[in-house]
């Protein structure tokens, strides 16, 4: 090999010592004369890196979307919500109405009357009707308050 470049033997190492020129790598242009890129001042001249960095403003239709985004997320966990709720409440229910049934055996037996109030604080199962009711209600809420936000915020400024 030459120039110390590459293996000093290929035994052993599952190539044949081949050595290729890496097209990936780009050599430092010349900042002159022709070159793309601005060119460099010199030791009295400012640097590009001693430019203060410029913020850029976002697109407003890219805000407006992670508004609504935000929105839809918040409707969606309160969906979330919801259908868990139902879930435990019909679990729930299919638990009291087992152990009513073992107690009412129980109770015909004996002949007992049924006690007040024992169903007046049963949660109500939701539809889905009624959850996609409450969640457009939600999601309505919440576009009026981004309106009415972003109205205020075009006022003060």
């Amino acid at each position: 090999m030459s120039s110390n470049v590459g293996l000093t033997t290929p035994r052993g190492s599952g190539t044949s010592g081949y050595v290729q020129k890496n097209s990936a790598f780009i050599k430092p242009r010349n900042t002159g004369y022709g070159a793309p890129y601005p060119p460099v001042s010199g030791a009295n001249g400012s640097s590009p890196m001693d430019r203060p960095f410029k913020q850029r403003l976002p697109d407003k239709q890219i805000l407006e979307h992670d508004r609504k985004r935000a929105i839809e997320v918040r409707v969606m966990e309160e969906r979330d919500r919801l259908e868990e709720e139902n879930e435990r409440i019909e679990e729930e229910q299919a638990k009291t109405s087992k152990s009513k049934s073992k107690t009412s055996s129980k109770k015909d037996a004996e002949g007992d009357a049924k006690e007040e109030g024992e169903d007046e604080d049963v949660e109500k199962v939701l539809s889905e009707e009624e959850i996609d009711a409450r969640c457009e209600i939600l999601r309505v809420r919440l576009l009026k308050e981004l309106e009415d936000e972003l109205e205020g915020g075009g006022k003060g400024s």
